[in-house]
């Protein structure tokens, strides 16, 4: 029979053992996180690189979220871009939605080595990710051809009524 002790020894043995990696978060990243430069989107998305942590695009990548390609790399946005006294850590984070083991930014690491990595093991200090800036909504496609198809409508209707009305 167990004891008490052993009870609760064994149970946090299991739960220390269990806990798994966090989950980012699955929703778009809000727009205060975000820096626009060089016409395109940036956001800090770990603190880490060189395989402490994996970028997880399972929800972002379909919204456009990227490593940069080498020449958008030479673009990226300086520090101070990312500073912002509105947010608890007082710079842009997006680590939350992207990383699946930290969720903060190691503000000192990218101010004082001002280096960071656009490729997944690198041996630099933070990684941000990039997307194409997102222009205003477009007009759906449909939209012209259907004002055209009910201005055709309402011609053959003022066109029937006026053969009615003069008959």
């Amino acid at each position: 029979m167990l004891g008490i002790k052993s009870f609760f020894l064994m149970a946090a043995l299991f739960l220390g053992a269990s806990s798994a990696q966090a989950i980012p978060v699955h929703a778009p990243v809000t727009p205060d996180l975000i820096v626009t430069s060089s016409g395109l989107e940036w956001v800090w998305a770990s603190p880490c690189s060189g395989g402490c942590s994996t970028i997880d695009f399972s929800f972002q990548g379909p919204l456009g979220w990227r490593f940069a390609t080498s020449s958008e790399f030479l673009l990226h946005p300086v520090f101070a871009a990312f500073v912002d006294a509105n947010q608890p850590l007082g710079v842009k984070c997006a680590s939350k939605y992207f990383d699946a083991i930290w969720t903060h930014c190691d503000a000192r690491d990218f101010s004082y080595y001002g280096a960071v990595v656009s490729q997944p093991n690198g041996n630099n200090y933070e990684t941000l990710l990039v997307r194409s800036s997102v222009s205003a909504v477009p007009v759906p496609a449909a939209l012209p051809l259907l004002v055209t198809g009910l201005a055709g409508f309402a011609a053959v209707r003022r066109r029937k009524n006026a053969k009615t009305s003069f008959a």
